[in-house]
């Protein structure tokens, strides 16, 4: 297990500080995938996150929001969607729907418009790393196909 300190983070949860909780797993995550300095994740640096770590966060979301929260909670819509390794537009754009993070037009909101949704749907945190420019959409729906890539693999080595 690596020197991360998780106090700030179960803190933030604790107290259903959703938006700060995200903004702290952000921030742990990339100091865990070696992006601190670039200040987000590309798909390679995934697989840089220690499985324990990765699965350590999660629970931490799920355990904390009651299972509403956490990336196996996403990973659960993704697949739902259809969302395999490859990811398309159409199964990003309905995941995004189904984790509200797009409107009912389908159109993407802002990280700021995520954040401040006062009852958030199932599977809408953690959003950090999610831009919310066009270009910027792109590579988030293959981060988070990575993310959710590792945690299989993670669990498949348990």
């Amino acid at each position: 297990m690596s020197d991360v300190n998780y106090t700030q983070l179960e803190e933030l949860l604790k107290a259903e500080n959703w938006q700060a909780a995200d903004v702290e797993t952000l921030n742990i995550i990339l100091r865990l995938a070696g992006r601190g300095g670039e200040g987000y994740l590309d798909v390679p640096s995934i697989k840089e996150i220690p499985c324990e770590e990765l699965q350590s966060i999660d629970q931490l979301w799920v355990n904390y929001s009651a299972g509403r929260f956490g990336f196996t909670v996403q990973k659960r819509i993704w697949e739902r969607a259809g969302g395999k390794s490859e990811v398309n537009d159409i199964v990003w754009t309905d995941f995004g729907w189904c984790v509200g993070w797009c409107n009912d037009q389908r159109k993407w909101l802002q990280y700021q418009d995520l954040t401040s949704i006062t009852s958030p749907p199932v599977g809408h945190f953690p959003v950090s790393g999610r831009g919310g420019l066009e270009s910027e959409l792109f590579v988030a729906r293959d981060v988070f196909a990575a993310i959710f890539s590792r945690l299989e693999e993670c669990k498949n080595n348990n």
